[in-house]
């Protein structure tokens, strides 16, 4: 049972789903309504593309296995989903999207930065990272109640992935740290 839980989590919790979850709470916290464009925009930048990057180097043989376990094989797919991102944080500014979905994209693709760059000398827990990233979304977007809600999320699947054995303690505890990242910069562009 506590296995499947992990695994869940991992699965709700992945990378790929977790900018979807950060445009619905920009969309569900904000008062006036985002175009279809800009939401597309980020969601393909963050989840899409890079999702495909994954996919498209384990079909290659780059990768071998959709999780990357091995740090190495993750540097590249991490670099180009770095590209990815600040493709969609700048294309987000160029249609003049509402600031606060540019201010989402921009802080993920700095969290992004920092999480290739740590990737170089170890492996990162990337679950976490986001799950983070959202926590820290919600706090500041809706609030201390939801806020805190998706910390015991985060840490729930902080849990998950070492559980699994996917990743040691300090690879999830620097993967939430690196969430700091688009909290500062939500600070600061806010």
């Amino acid at each position: 049972m506590t296995a499947r839980i992990a695994r869940a989590l991992g699965l709700v919790c992945g990378p790929p789903l977790i900018p979807v979850a950060l445009a619905f709470l920009a969309t569900w916290s904000s008062r006036q309504p985002y175009r279809l464009v800009d939401l597309t925009t980020f969601i393909v930048s963050l989840a899409v593309l890079p999702a495909m990057l994954v996919y498209g180097a384990y079909r290659a043989g780059y990768i071998s296995d959709l999780g990357m376990p091995i740090r190495e094989q993750r540097v590249l797919v991490a670099t180009l989903s770095v590209l990815s991102a600040v493709f969609g944080a700048g294309a987000l500014w160029w249609l003049q999207a509402q600031w606060t979905l540019v201010a989402l994209a921009t802080g993920t693709c700095l969290q992004l930065i920092l999480l290739d760059l740590l990737t170089l000398r170890d492996k990162v827990s990337y679950h976490s990272a986001g799950v983070g990233g959202l926590a820290v979304a919600g706090f500041y977007l809706a609030g201390l109640t939801l806020g805190t809600v998706l910390v015991a999320v985060a840490i729930a699947t902080g849990w998950s992935r070492w559980y699994l054995g996917k990743h040691t303690l300090r690879q999830v505890a620097t993967g939430l740290a690196t969430s700091l990242t688009l909290g500062l910069w939500l600070l600061v562009s806010g």
